[in-house]
């Protein structure tokens, strides 16, 4: 197990690394959220622990955050564990470095354009309407299920253009979900142990992108569908992507967006649950600008960000509960910080949750208050940073994430009344925010 730096004369951090090989990673399973609030409540904004084996030191803070993420390949690198970079694969942005990094960033940011998210909204709108309606047919559904075919319904038809029968869809749903649940895994290739589970389920979601690849040959494939996928096809010369590049960026958008956007909706139903004020200054804001006023109204990518009050909530959602938890980083060069050496070779997390929960440049932290992001808020940069906060390895499809929860937003306001009828529930934290159990809820038509 890797020590402290002996060149510098700093104390590592309080903590413990638990026992050989598996370090702490059993009590954070079991103990989700009370993991590290119980950590922080003992050693406070910076403290050890070693999970799956990896020494890490976690952090909290904004300025703690400003010290890593402006150190970007100074003193830290991007890092992920072995299962990731394997299931991910090569090609993905995610495991690319330096100058190859930049070049796959600015090519794969053309899928997300103001251009192009303008392209998106008429998909999106279709699938939230779809499945909102079928939801008011029925007597209850259970609500994360419902939110997670959603998402990735969506999924398939912004980043593929792939239409999916239902069936096809729960079929290709459970495949993904056994790919993301073994994404953090021990990275052994044993048949029965979730790493293999996850390279069997990244060989079949491979095979329906290449599916999606040859539908362009096709007389299948119509050129006026607008997705991700054929934003970078269109690219030409010396800048264009291997199949293999757009293969794993693919699966690495889809692994990005779909659960983080599922966790989202999630958190956002459950906030306006609690708070039905905030429903109806929604529904105000709607009004004013004639969202109201037909159920066939057709969004577009302007009048969406007028929703200024909208644009608001979707913020704060992300803020009380952001999808990811924390940011991770390898350290390149021995550094400090709050009097603690962080070791070279070491990872770093810094925490996202708890440094929204903490900030000094935010008011009533633990309040759900959409109102606060329409003043004036100074030092918000390393406050708020649920896609990260990094200039280069920031979340390169937020832009999407943020509009595809704003549309749901408005759809759900405009047409839908709702219920959770078994209560709010008890909310597990990890891989993402969602119910602890089944989350029961009723949907109504408005006007019936």
């Amino acid at each position: 197990m890797r020590k402290r730096d002996r060149f510098s004369k700093l104390p590592l951090p309080p903590g413990s690394f638990g026992i050989p090989v598996i370090g702490e990673t059993v009590q954070l399973v079991l103990r989700d959220k009370d993991f590290y609030d119980e950590r922080i409540r003992r050693y406070g904004d910076i403290f050890k622990t070693s999970i799956l084996g990896i020494n890490v030191i976690r952090v909290i803070g904004a300025e703690n955050i400003r010290t890593i993420l402006n150190g970007e390949n100074l003193i830290v690198t991007s890092t992920w564990p072995k299962s990731t970079q394997k299931l991910l694969g090569a090609g993905s942005l995610a495991m690319s470095s330096g100058v190859e990094h930049q070049k796959r960033r600015h090519v794969i940011m053309r899928a997300f354009t103001n251009d192009a998210l303008s392209e998106y909204v008429p998909t999106i709108q279709e699938v939230v309407c779809q499945y909102i309606s079928s939801w008011c047919g029925e007597t209850t559904i259970v609500a994360f299920v419902e939110f997670r075919r959603m998402t990735f319904e969506i999924a398939c038809k912004v980043l593929l253009g792939l239409n999916i029968t239902h069936e096809k869809r729960d079929n290709i749903t459970e495949i993904f979900e056994t790919f993301t649940a073994n994404l953090f895994s021990l990275p052994y290739n044993i048949p029965g142990l979730g790493f293999h589970k996850g390279l069997e389920a990244r060989k079949k979601l491979l095979e329906m992108i290449r599916e999606s690849l040859l539908m362009r040959n096709s007389y299948e494939f119509s050129a006026d569908f607008h997705d991700a996928m054929s934003k970078l096809l269109e690219i030409e010369g010396r800048n264009q992507l291997t199949r293999r590049e757009i293969e794993d960026s693919v699966l690495e958008l889809m692994f990005a967006g779909h659960g983080t956007l599922t966790s989202a909706i999630f958190s956002l139903i459950v906030q306006l649950s609690k708070h039905p004020h905030i429903v109806e200054k929604l529904a105000t804001e709607l009004s004013e600008h004639n969202l109201l006023s037909d159920d066939n109204v057709l969004l577009d990518y302007e009048t969406i960000n007028k929703c200024h009050y909208a644009k608001n909530v979707v913020k704060e959602v992300l803020r009380i509960a952001p999808p990811v938890g924390a940011g991770y980083r390898k350290v390149i060069r021995t550094f400090s910080i709050n009097g603690y050496q962080i070791p070279k070779g070491w990872s770093v997390a810094y925490s996202i949750r708890e440094t929204h929960q903490k900030s000094k440049h935010l008011r009533s932290m633990e309040e759900f208050d959409p109102d606060r992001w329409g003043q004036c808020q100074t030092g918000q940069r390393f406050s708020y940073v649920p896609f990260g906060g990094s200039k280069n390895r920031g979340c390169i499809g937020k832009e999407l994430a943020k509009l595809e929860i704003l549309i749901f937003v408005v759809e759900l306001i405009r047409t839908s009344t709702w219920k959770i009828v078994n209560g709010l529930p008890k909310i597990k934290y990890l891989p993402t925010p969602h119910p602890a159990t089944k989350m029961l809820m009723t949907f109504w038509r408005k006007g019936n």
